[in-house]
């Protein structure tokens, strides 16, 4: 919490002087403005309630976890459940959250405002960064990214040196590997498979048993379902196909 605190003669003014007190929050702004002339102590305790009041609850709102009882790790100070499981040997980093009974081995990494929490599993030198949320029974491993304000959740997983970036979301039971990247508006849900040097992306969606790999390319508002193969170089834009 950042507070500044300051007086400003006025000119002119039936005030004595003013003070004015800012108090910057995550999730809250307040001001107060106390004209030392023209208010007794009552108002300003009023006041001052008001703004204590306000700073609690914007605290509570701001708690991670959604308030799970936790402390603080070791190595970066992020926030992890009593709950979660987080190795020495990972990093957490003081704005990121382990939440849940999710855990982080080996040497990965939670950074930025991530948030880890379910039952999901972060191993490995993966990396889990900015507004991220991986959820649910999923599992980031090898030197896999999660990125940007991207969800992972179901039982999807995520491994090899795959990137899912963007407002990407990635669910059911979805694996996304090798170096194949998911970012933009995609979607790969279902029992669908992007793999190889393969990159979903735009507004694009796959879905079902479909299966992308190769140096295929998913773009635009592409629909990739049920048994569909698409492999090598092919570009699918705007497509929708399902064999």
């Amino acid at each position: 919490m950042h507070a500044c605190t300051y007086l400003i003669k006025e000119k002119n003014s039936t005030h004595d002087s003013i003070l004015i007190t800012d108090f910057s929050l995550p999730q809250l702004k307040c001001r107060i403005i106390l004209a030392a002339s023209n208010y007794g102590e009552h108002m300003k305790r009023i006041l001052i309630g008001v703004l204590v009041f306000s700073t609690h609850v914007a605290f509570a709102i701001s708690k991670p976890c959604g308030g799970e009882p936790g402390k603080r790790h070791i190595n970066g100070r992020g926030f992890v459940s009593n709950q979660a499981s987080v190795s020495v040997t990972a990093y957490i980093g003081v704005g990121a959250s382990v939440c849940g009974h999710a855990k982080v081995e080996d040497k990965a990494r939670v950074v930025a405002n991530a948030t880890i929490s379910g039952n999901a599993r972060v191993s490995n030198n993966a990396i889990v960064s900015s507004d991220a949320i991986v959820s649910g029974n999923t599992i980031v491993s090898g030197d896999a990214k999660i990125t940007g304000k991207a969800t992972l959740t179901g039982n999807a997983s995520v491994g090899g040196t795959a990137i899912i970036a963007g407002h990407a979301w990635v669910d059911e039971m979805a694996k996304i590997s090798d170096s194949a990247k998911v970012y933009g508006d995609a979607i790969v849900n279902g029992q669908a498979s992007v793999n190889g040097y393969a990159r979903v992306y735009d507004l694009s969606r796959v879905s079902g048993n479909a299966k992308v790999y190769g140096s295929a390319l998913i773009a635009g508002r592409a629909r990739i379902s049920q048994n569909a193969f698409v492999c090598l170089g092919l570009t699918v834009k705007d497509i929708t196909t399902n064999k």
